[in-house]
C-alpha cells in the first residue's frame, strides 16, 4: 500500500484505485489511509488475483467457492506453466487480448469498474 501511495502522489494521477485479495483482512487505518491519500476506492479481489484472473478468462469459474491456494495453483497450472518469468507483463498481454477484456468486462463487473478507472479521463 505504501509503494501505491508513493506513486500516486509522485505522479500525480487524477484517479487512482487499489486492488486488494479478499482473502485477508482489510484493516481499518489501512483503508482510511488509501482514502486519505487520494484513492478513489479499494476494489476487492476475489479472494485473490488469480481468482479474478480465472474469472475473466472462464466465466463460469466461481471463485467465491475456491480458496486462495486452489486459485493460486490452478492459474499458474493452467496458464502460466510453462513461463519462466510469471512476472513480465507480455506473457499476461497474450492471454489477456483487448478483445477478451472488453467482451468480459460486460459478465465481470470488477473487470468493468478496473477499465472504467484505467480508461477515465
Amino acid at each position: 500500500m505504501d509503494k501505491g501511495i508513493a506513486i500516486k502522489n509522485e505522479e500525480f494521477y487524477d484517479t487512482a484505485f487499489i486492488l486488494l485479495d479478499t482473502d485477508k483482512e482489510w484493516p481499518e487505518e489501512v483503508v482510511a489511509k488509501a482514502l486519505a491519500n487520494g484513492f478513489n476506492e479499494l476494489i476487492g479481489s476475489v479472494p485473490c488475483i488469480e481468482g479474478l484472473l480465472i474469472t475473466i478468462l472462464e466465466l463460469d469459474f466461481n471463485a467465491t467457492s475456491k480458496d486462495t491456494d486452489f486459485c493460486k495453483k490452478y492459474f499458474d497450472e493452467h496458464y502460466l506453466g510453462k513461463l519462466k518469468d510469471k512476472l513480465i507483463a507480455e506473457n499476461y498481454s497474450r492471454i489477456f487480448t483487448k478483445d477478451i477484456l472488453d467482451e468480459r468486462r460486460k459478465r465481470v463487473a470488477v473487470l468493468d469498474k478496473i477499465i472504467n478507472y484505467m480508461t477515465s479521463a
